[in-house]
């Protein structure tokens, strides 16, 4: 079934961002991208009101600037919702396309050139039925919109791991490589011991520990696809954002490893990846990938020293 690439947007330039990251995934199998926007519901005291100053009909006009503007000839007609909330209303229409993914643009409040959710992407990362992208603001105007390095983002939780396979098959796609990531704070864990002599042992035990641990992620890789492991080293979501601002052209988390599957729900790392990245942010919903190929290592506690 030859699914939809949502770009959810409000009308303003914040929107383009979204179009933008949703053509750049859709890219490797033409996938339609859809614009949709969401209006919120009258509240039922307002429906004796004057119709030309009905909020919805007023805001589906000031968004049609936006949709003529950005959409390409053989794009989908663009969706106008009304919901109780736009992200209900989101949500209802990855269901309903079925989606392949869901990408919004950033709100404002953030960094420049930096991912940060808003209320909406919030919402609806805590349920939504598809992988939810977030674009960073500016990625419209960004002079290369190419995914040439997928980062991927794991952790002791083997629901990471459907990151990571969900990241090789995109690589596939783009015929890029992938970069298998994980944070370690050394400091932390050897600064919370009461005997100051033994702080460095723990550290480089706990180095040795996680480079024991990408080696065998390296040696479990397929071979079709080149894949590069990296030790980032400091808090995690810190970690691992300063490790993709060089070259990391989209990077790809998981959710956390409870609450029902085929849904997104954040963790607190992937809550600050998500809110910090200089690049996309791509968050795969639990149980996106049932089967379990031959690279999708299933790390052990005793491996990643937890």
């Amino acid at each position: 079934m030859r699914r939809t690439y949502i770009a959810a947007h409000d009308g303003t330039e914040r929107g383009a961002d979204a179009v933008a990251l949703a053509r750049a995934l859709a890219r490797p199998h033409s996938g339609p991208v859809r614009m949709v926007h969401v209006c919120r519901a009258r509240e039922p005291w307002d429906v004796l009101g004057d119709p030309a100053q009905d909020p919805t009909r007023v805001e589906r006009t000031r968004v049609s600037g936006l949709e003529e503007r950005v959409r390409l000839p053989g794009d989908p007609l663009p969706l106008n919702l009304t919901a109780r909330s736009v992200a209900h209303g989101l949500q209802d229409a990855a269901e309903r396309e079925p989606a392949a993914v869901v990408v919004l643009a950033s709100s404002p409040g953030g960094d420049a050139g930096r991912t940060f959710p808003g209320a909406t992407a919030r919402r609806l990362m805590h349920g939504a039925p598809c992988p939810v992208a977030v674009a960073p603001e500016g990625y419209a105007s960004r002079v290369s919109s190419e995914i040439r390095t997928i980062g991927v983002a794991i952790d002791a939780d083997p629901d990471s791991w459907e990151a990571v396979r969900h990241a090789i098959e995109l690589a596939r796609g783009f015929d890029a490589h992938v970069r298998v990531m994980t944070a370690v704070d050394p400091v932390a864990e050897a600064s919370a011991l009461a005997v100051p002599e033994l702080v460095e042992d723990v550290r480089e035990a706990t180095i040795a520990r996680r480079e024991e641990f990408l080696r065998d992620v390296r040696a479990q890789m397929p071979g079709d696809v080149v894949v590069e492991t990296e030790l980032c080293e400091g808090p995690q979501g810190a970690a691992v954002v300063a490790a993709c601002d060089e070259d990391v052209d989209l990077l790809v988390c998981g959710s956390r490893s409870y609450g029902p599957k085929h849904v997104v729900l954040l963790g607190t790392t992937t809550s600050y990846l998500v809110a910090h990245s200089s690049c996309p942010v791509l968050v795969m919903p639990r149980g996106a990938a049932e089967r379990t190929p031959p690279f999708a290592l299933r790390p052990t506690t005793e491996q990643m020293g937890v």
